[in-house]
């Protein structure tokens, strides 16, 4: 079946739901969340005959398609794509600005390694061996 089969099997069956995302994860490989919610938008946008249009110039989604905030059914659209997209890609990964702590032992160690080596890609080089 398609992605779109498979997509409105979601949408429309509560007991056929874990089969469809089953078959879309199959469908969508590794895919981010991002590509996988530009393939699901207008498909779950028909399913709600929620419109399309592109963000505005002052939303962080400038120039992107997205829903039309004005629709009836925005709501529950907004939601089941919401919903679509985390159990297809799951939920994300780590934020890239998450903060590690680091003992000053491990700060310590890993000034004295960088010492070895004239610069950073030296020293990253020598740990891929």
């Amino acid at each position: 079946m398609s992605i779109k089969s498979n997509a409105v099997k979601a949408m429309e069956s509560k007991t056929g739901y874990a089969a469809a995302i089953a078959a879309l994860k199959k469908d969508f490989g590794r895919k981010n969340k991002d590509t996988v919610r530009a393939v699901l938008l207008p498909i779950v946008a028909a399913q709600y005959s929620v419109a399309v249009v592109t963000g505005s110039e002052k939303s962080k989604s400038a120039g992107k398609p997205v829903l039309d905030s004005e629709a009836g059914k925005y709501e529950a659209c907004r939601k089941m794509l919401q919903e679509l997209v985390r159990d297809i890609a799951g939920k994300g990964k780590a934020s890239a600005s998450a903060k590690y702590e680091f003992s000053r032992k491990q700060l310590s160690a890993a000034k004295a390694y960088l010492a070895l080596f004239a610069t950073q890609a030296e020293a990253i080089a020598a740990m891929k061996v």
